[in-house]
């Protein structure tokens, strides 16, 4: 607890070091005061819309930073005076690094959070969802990365609209290995049996390319629409 709260009053320091035509998180920063909720409590229950925004939040980063990087390899491959000015840029790739961390940290927390919670109908849907059938953390993070895909503003902007919903870009930003990820996309996993996720491997030779999807009523119950208390 501490440790985020520490933590968060250096990234808030920082935040001006971001150039300005990368994406701030500020609609976290200024949505809620995340220093004060730390310190009120010994744990922090977000939202619906505050747990979709630290997750699209973390995505839009993640994003940035692999394109920096890439630019940044570029840079080192081409010439010596490509190399100078790339080096200007390792400070923003560490400062995005750091960033990454604290919401990895900040979503960890959360989730410890709601494992210890009570009342179970406080919890963000889509949280719930993840809990009620099991899900790691890495797992966690697919199943709102697939949300958010489909919900977000600012993350789905970003994104070409061809690789958001494929299974190795999903797998990519939830940090999960080839068997994790096949576990999680198995075809008798809850969430394909109950046409939570749908799968679309047509015309693709791998389930890497293949297209995860989630429909449309799913997607608006977990963001905040009426839902039947059965699939919770």
């Amino acid at each position: 607890m501490d440790q985020l709260v520490v933590q968060w009053k250096i990234l808030q320091q920082l935040k001006s070091d971001i150039p300005y035509y990368l994406f701030l998180p500020h609609k976290v920063i200024n949505y809620f005061d995340v220093e004060h909720e730390l310190q009120q409590c010994e744990s922090f229950i977000p939202s619906n819309q505050q747990i979709l925004q630290i997750f699209e939040v973390l995505f839009v980063l993640e994003y940035q930073f692999e394109q920096v990087k890439v630019k940044l390899s570029s840079h080192l491959l081409k010439s010596d005076t490509l190399l100078e000015k790339s080096k200007k840029s390792f400070p923003l790739v560490n400062l995005l690094q750091q960033w990454i961390n604290y919401f990895r940290s900040f979503i960890r927390f959360i989730i410890e959070s709601s494992l210890k919670h009570q009342d179970q109908t406080e919890i963000p849907r889509a949280l719930r969802l993840a809990m009620k059938i099991n899900c790691t953390e890495k797992e966690t993070v697919a199943l709102h990365y697939i949300l958010i895909s489909q919900s977000g503003v600012d993350f789905p902007a970003l994104m070409d609209s061809n690789e958001l919903p494929k299974i190795s870009t999903i797998a990519k930003f939830a940090q999960m290995n080839s068997q994790e990820c096949l576990n999680f996309f198995h075809e008798d996993s809850i969430l394909l049996k109950q046409n939570l996720l749908l799968l679309d491997t047509e015309y693709r030779d791998t389930l890497s390319s293949s297209i995860i999807k989630m429909p449309k009523e799913v997607v608006n119950i977990l963001i905040g629409s009426t839902f039947q208390t059965q699939i919770f």
